[in-house]
């Protein structure tokens, strides 16, 4: 056999060889999350991983980038494929009120919005440093606050608390600061502001790390702050509760005497009507199965368990979702059954 014979039956086995094993598409999704160093962030590149490790060639791209109110009309208008669900938000979504009063079509974007789960957020830290002479919220007045990122859900709860509790005008007694969570949790540790709410999971990173070498407190609302009806509302709403936050979950430079009262609330993961049941199912039960990576993670996330994956359900499953809590025994109520 010539060279000219060998070179053109090894081309012929190689083309042979490429064809009989074609490389492999992955089916790419798109998730939608707020700001990095969050807890939802923090938990949904987590549930990512998970998925990426265990259903082979399926790729979920995580954007932090902005708010949760405006992923959920993202995802219902199918441009986004996964996001942060919350029972309050839907709330407004479904009902056309609040921050969606002036979307024409919101209620028919939340008909096309389906939950994976849900699990503990955490609870609204409002945080200040023990030196900045604020001990409750009535000290605020004349100071720089940051209330929550300005448009979302966090921030109309975290303005109604400061009001509310207080009988000033933000704008007039205090300053608001107008920020995302990233640049105004950079400002509170650069003291820029005196105080900063957000609602997260504790321990917290950002405050962990401020509380490493500056004293902090953390505010809670007393008994009769929580029954002032714009405060009553905020924990009647579906996905809201009151929680607590330990006197010293961010260790010895927490100045708290005793453990402090907080609006806690529930979020999950959120997807559309669109994307197969197969996909959901096996994406819910690689998920569930490797809840210990999650609960590894951080130690907020060991809250993340079966027993709270329906907690305070206003949103319809996935019928994959549902398919998959059928089958391992789980009882779906009522505000979770799937619609399709």
């Amino acid at each position: 056999m010539n060279t000219l014979t060998k070179s053109v039956l090894g081309a012929t086995a190689i083309a042979i060889l490429t064809t009989a094993a074609p490389a492999v598409a992955k089916d790419f999704f798109k998730m939608s999350s707020i700001a990095a160093g969050t807890t939802v962030y923090t938990f949904q590149t987590t549930f990512v991983k998970i998925i990426s490790k265990y259903i082979p060639n399926v790729e979920i791209q995580v954007a932090a980038a902005g708010k949760a109110t405006r992923h959920n009309l993202e995802a219902g208008n199918y441009k986004v494929d996964f996001y942060m669900s919350s029972p309050a938000v839907y709330h407004y979504l479904s009902s056309g009120k609040a921050m969606y009063k002036k979307v024409k079509n919101a209620p028919a974007l939340a008909k096309n919005l389906r939950n994976l789960f849900s699990y503990p957020f955490g609870s609204w830290h409002i945080v200040t440093f023990a030196d900045s002479g604020i001990k409750t919220l009535k000290d605020i007045k004349g100071k720089r606050v940051f209330l929550g990122a300005p448009g979302g859900t966090a921030y109309k709860a975290g303005l109604a608390m400061a009001e509310a509790s207080t009988g000033y005008t933000a704008g007039k007694d205090f300053e608001v600061v107008k920020l995302g969570f990233g640049p105004a949790r950079q400002a509170f540790q650069d003291r820029q502001t005196a105080l900063h709410i957000e609602p997260t999971a504790a321990p917290a990173p950002a405050f962990a790390q401020i509380a490493l070498t500056n004293k902090i407190r953390l505010i809670g609302l007393t008994d009769e702050q929580w029954k002032l009806p714009r405060i009553a509302k905020l924990y009647a709403t579906p996905g809201r509760s009151i929680g607590t936050i330990a006197k010293n979950a961010y260790g010895k430079n927490q100045v708290n005497e005793a453990d402090i009262t907080a609006l806690a609330t529930t979020v999950g993961i959120g997807t559309h009507n669109k994307l197969s049941a197969d996909l959901i199912y096996r994406m819910v039960k690689a998920f569930w199965e490797h809840i210990d990576e999650a609960h590894a993670v951080a130690p907020w996330m060991k809250n993340v368990t079966l027993k709270n994956a329906f907690s305070q359900a206003n949103m319809p499953l996935h019928k994959g979702a549902a398919k998959y809590y059928r089958e391992i025994g789980l009882k779906i109520p009522d505000g979770a059954k799937p619609i399709d």
